[in-house]
């Protein structure tokens, strides 16, 4: 049994906001199908509804909403699991319910099986309504220990759609299922079942994604990427960024625990390699350290399928020994390599690959051949597997500007010889931001820039341009994050500035038109929505019970007899005529104020 949680969902905060976010009543009763077509308007649904998976595999679960012709202002999500067979490793809000901007609970357990997401609006005006919303990205892992079997993720009761009437509206669910080990939908274009090997949908980073594939320490440079724009399906592939020279080879590995993959045939992936004229090579490597790869050569960047049979693999031509039995019960490693062609010109170069899966049944057989050149240091490999095209990349949708930037805090007030912090903040809306030219203007006269740091929303940036002008009032402020490092999307601080008071007066602190947002997925283009500067007010320092009348200001520096006389002239007066007596402002001249100038007798600036 779950323990009673202390925080309130979307339904439940009507008792805190007094009819704002009234409780919504549960009029229709949940009803569970198979399928999406046979589930009553308004829905949550699982995609894809079936999906199969090896033991020890990742895999991506996204809900789905149909809300019909209601406007959809809040959600209350509980979803089951059986946390025997699988692990949810994450859940991200889905791109179809961006306006449902305040999220109140996103928990998983792991110990239950319970997800648990609650979100809403409360601009009645910004609501949702769609046919296919995409409502949350879920990523998990099947226990390697779980061999076989079939497994459902299901609404629980207490799942809500909530109307901007306060109404719950939701008619009806449907659940996924996780097939392991089993497979009964084939990928089209060669043949055989596939279970989900790696479909690069469940890093949290190109950073988590380079623990897993990491640099095979005896090559060149090779680095991986987490890429959105050529892939498959669902949100990303991997990039994989070589550079070959000494020695002419550079690759990854991933590391295995003993998989047993007795039951497969061979490897299936999504590639679309470059025009290069080098070879690309998948390796195993079975735990009694005997080695087996297959190649492809570089000859098109069309993106297609690839097979490569178990059964065609063969030794590298740098490897001896062995049994020379292709032991597919404890494979231990798998690594992705490029080799340089002799005669061909190109160092470099990217790759990219999505939805690996390891196929059981019939598949197609590779047709060898032999290249012209042997690449450096390995000698040719016979293998070549079959690319079954017809398949090209999903297109990328351009992002508009959604970016703001912001000055934190808005508004302030310091003293003279006061240093202080602004912090500039950033929303990215839905943009996915790599890097940021600041270019700011604020009032010399009054306060001056003492330093400038980046602050927390880009992880370890990279600083190109660090400018500052206290003369002209001028920032000059350039930041980036390496390409190394996954886009950064959400809200933050992008840099601090450390200010220190000069005189009295005014600063107003602003962005100049020509400060820029890069963004990826926006044609190379500003991603700057608008900006929002700020203010700072200056003022003298003072001492309490300095009540000298300086003209624009109380106070000559010290508190001595003459501020004594001043308060006991104006003693009793209610209020008072004399403007700087009256020290607590309670609107009376008492012996409340004499105890603070009495307290500060002799004090000087």
């Amino acid at each position: 049994m779950l323990k009673k949680k202390k925080y309130l969902p979307f339904f439940g905060l009507g008792v805190l906001f007094a009819g704002l976010i009234a409780g919504l009543v549960l009029v229709r009763t949940i009803q569970l199908f198979r399928q999406k077509a046979a589930t009553p308007v308004p829905n949550f649904t699982i995609s894809p509804v079936s999906q199969n998976v090896a033991p020890g595999g990742n895999f991506t679960a996204t809900v789905r909403m149909d809300t019909g012709t209601y406007q959809v202002a809040g959600l209350d999500l509980l979803m089951d699991f059986d946390p025997s067979a699988m692990q949810i490793t994450s859940v991200q809000k889905g791109a179809g319910i961006a306006n449902l901007d305040q999220i109140i609970v996103n928990q998983i357990d792991n110990t239950v099986g319970r997800i648990e997401f609650s979100v809403f609006t409360l601009d009645f005006n910004n609501t949702v309504t769609s046919s296919d919303a995409e409502v949350l990205v879920v990523n998990g892992t099947v226990n390697s220990a779980v061999t076989s079997g079939s497994f459902n993720i299901t609404f629980a009761s207490g799942t809500k759609m909530g109307d901007v009437n306060l109404n719950n509206v939701l008619a009806g669910t449907a659940p996924g299922t996780v097939n392991v080990a089993l497979s009964v939908t084939p990928t089209p274009g060669g043949g055989g079942v596939e279970t989900v090997f790696d479909n690069f949908e469940t890093y949290t980073g190109t950073t988590n994604l380079r623990t897993v594939y990491r640099q095979d320490t005896a090559s060149n440079t090779a680095l991986v990427s987490l890429n959105n724009a050529n892939k498959i399906e669902g949100n990303y592939s991997m990039a994989f960024n070589y550079t070959l020279g000494t020695p002419d080879y550079a690759g990854v590995i991933r590391t295995l625990s003993n998989e047993n993959w007795t039951n497969y045939t061979g490897l299936r992936f999504w590639f679309k390699g470059n025009t290069s004229g080098n070879k690309f090579y998948v390796t195993l490597k079975e735990t009694s350290g005997e080695y087996w790869e297959s190649s492809l050569m570089l000859t098109t960047s069309t993106g297609a399928y690839v097979d490569m049979p178990f059964s065609a693999m063969v030794h590298p031509d740098w490897f001896s020994g062995g049994n020379n039995v292709f032991e597919k019960n404890s494979m231990v490693e798998v690594g992705i390599h490029v080799n340089k062609i002799t005669g061909t010109a190109s160092n470099t170069g990217t790759v990219y690959i999505d939805n690996i899966s390891l196929l059981s049944g019939a598949i197609s057989t590779p047709t060898p051949t032999t290249p012209a050149n042997t690449p450096t240091p390995t000698a040719t490999r016979t293998p070549t597997p079959t690319l079954n095209p017809a398949f090209t990349p999903t297109p990328v949708i351009l992002q508009p500007a959604d970016t703001t930037l912001s000055i934190s805090p808005s508004t302030s007030t310091r003293t003279i010889g006061e240093q202080f912090n602004i912090s500039v903040n950033i929303n990215t809306g839905i943009n996915e931001v790599v890097g940021v030219e600041l270019y700011m203007s604020f009032n010399p006269s009054v306060i001056t820039v003492v330093d400038i740091v980046p602050g927390g929303f880009l992880l370890n940036p990279v600083t190109t341009v660090k400018q500052v002008n206290n003369t002209t009032g001028k920032i000059s402020y350039v930041l980036h994050i390496p390409p190394s490092q996954a886009a950064q999307k959400g809200t933050g601080s992008l840099a601090v500035i450390t200010f220190r008071a000069l005189n009295t007066g005014t600063a107003n602190i602003t962005f100049d038109t020509t400060s820029i947002v890069g963004a990826i997925n926006t044609g190379a283009k500003n991603a700057l929505k608008s900006t929002l500067g700020g203010s700072v007010t200056v003022i003298r320092p003072s001492i309490p019970g300095d009540i000298n009348d300086m003209g624009t200001f109380c106070g000559d520096g010290k508190v001595d007899i003459l501020d004594y006389v001043i308060l006991f002239e104006n003693f009793g007066e209610a209020p008072t005529d004399h403007r700087c007596a009256d020290i607590n402002k309670d609107g009376r001249v008492n012996i409340l104020d004499y105890v603070i100038l009495f307290e500060n007798f002799g004090k000087v600036l």
